[in-house]
């Protein structure tokens, strides 16, 4: 399983950032977010945006701010960013559920 990273131009400075551990309620929202791709152009607004920014902070444990990705990412990087992280949390929730038996939890 990858490793969720991102890099951010703060202060002056690249810095990488390291989701070391995603917890269960980045699924439920990333799924919301993922409905997006059925949206038309107009329906998608600043607001929209801010809670993706503010998803993919949730995702660091808020280690940088919304500000800090709005600020810390070329224009044309924000959302190809933003849905990489969406689409990271909901495939790391896939590739565990091919693992299990007829989709049933494996007694440890």
């Amino acid at each position: 399983m990858s490793t969720l990273s991102i890099k951010l131009k703060i202060n002056g400075k690249e810095k990488t950032f390291v989701a070391t551990e995603i917890k269960g309620r980045m699924l439920r929202k990333a799924m919301e977010f993922q409905k997006l791709k059925d949206l038309q152009d107009g329906d998608f607004d600043t607001e929209m945006l801010d809670n993706m920014v503010s998803f993919v902070c949730e995702v660091f444990g808020n280690k940088f701010t919304i500000d800090d990705v709005y600020d810390g990412l070329p224009i044309e990087n924000v959302l190809p960013e933003v849905m990489r992280c969406i689409n990271t949390v909901i495939e790391r929730f896939t590739s565990k559920m091919d693992s299990l038996p007829n989709g049933q939890p494996v007694n440890q």
